[in-house]
């Protein structure tokens, strides 16, 4: 006669796959972890990257070419006649 073992008893036969799955799930989690802090270190890149991007185009929106100078000294001129007002030279 055959015996069974019920399948809920732990012996040493068990504590092979045991160990497998807490490998297995000890695996997985340093993986997320390292996963997560990679993903993390990327947005705050990103973001840096974002925050340098939106300062550039304020800068450049502020900015004021040759063309624009030279209208507004003529401009300038013309409202303030008795003003001795230098010629523009750009760099």
């Amino acid at each position: 006669m055959e015996e069974t073992v019920p399948i809920s008893i732990l012996s040493r036969n068990t504590l092979i796959p045991a160990g497998a799955v807490l490998a297995i799930a000890i695996t997985i989690i340093s993986a997320w972890g390292y996963l997560d802090s990679r993903f993390s270190a990327i947005m705050k890149s990103l973001e840096r990257q974002d925050r340098r991007l939106e300062q550039l185009e304020r800068i450049s929106g502020e900015r004021v070419s040759s063309v624009d100078m030279k209208l507004w000294i003529s401009e300038f001129r013309r409202l303030n006649p008795k003003m001795e007002i230098p010629e523009f030279k750009p760099n």
